[in-house]
């Protein structure tokens, strides 16, 4: 375990296998402050990097995490930093709802930087934790587009990031799960991409 210092003057317990990368960075940065006041629901939240840095302006914010040693690497981090708007949720993302009560149409924003990597289509690792993080064993675009679509109130964001290889069927599961893709930022290795649930088509390219 080691504990990194963030510009925000907070600190973060991160792991082997837990840990983050610019794409995270920019995803948070690419909200845009949108989370300001709102109540946030952060999928995959990992070390829970983007948690932490939308902490001072968020509401509330639930992060979920399907593996419980990234749960516990959040909970020692938002003790070292005291913060009180983090609820850490271990659960699987596909049975929210079901499983594990999380209200209905309740978030004004879903957040999610996702596995990029489809299943057999590269060397998988020798641990598990790594696999879950980078290969969609547990999550695929369906999967977070389905449960945005009930988390999100009418209106609210899903925002992510991805591989550019991967736009098209970003874009194809969120239309087919009522989240329309609104803006979207493009570099030559990452996506990023807002959609709103309900909204209407047009998207602005940044």
């Amino acid at each position: 375990m080691k504990k990194t210092k963030l510009i925000s003057d907070k600190y973060i317990y991160t792991s082997a296998v837990h840990s983050f990368g610019s794409d995270a960075v920019l995803l948070h940065d690419f909200m845009e402050q949108k989370y300001k006041n709102k109540t946030v629901c952060e999928l995959g939240t990992g070390c829970g990097i983007i948690a932490i840095l939308m902490s001072p302006k968020a509401k509330q914010i639930h992060a979920i995490d399907i593996q419980k040693d990234a749960i516990d690497l959040l909970e020692k981090s938002i003790k070292l930093n005291k913060i009180k708007n983090i609820t850490p949720v271990c659960a699987d993302l596909r049975k929210l709802i079901i499983n594990y009560q999380l209200s209905i149409v309740n978030y004004d924003a879903v957040v999610i930087n996702p596995p990029y990597k489809k299943l057999n289509t590269g060397k998988m690792y020798e641990n598990d934790g790594k696999n879950i993080a980078r290969f969609e064993i547990c999550c695929t675009p369906d999967d977070i587009c389905a449960a945005a679509k009930k988390l999100l109130k009418p209106m609210g964001s899903l925002f992510l990031c991805y591989r550019p290889e991967r736009l098209a069927d970003i874009i194809c599961s969120m239309r087919s799960h009522g989240i329309e893709p609104k803006r979207l930022k493009i570099t030559p290795k990452l996506i990023l991409i807002e959609g709103k649930k309900g909204a209407k088509p047009g998207m602005q390219i940044m």
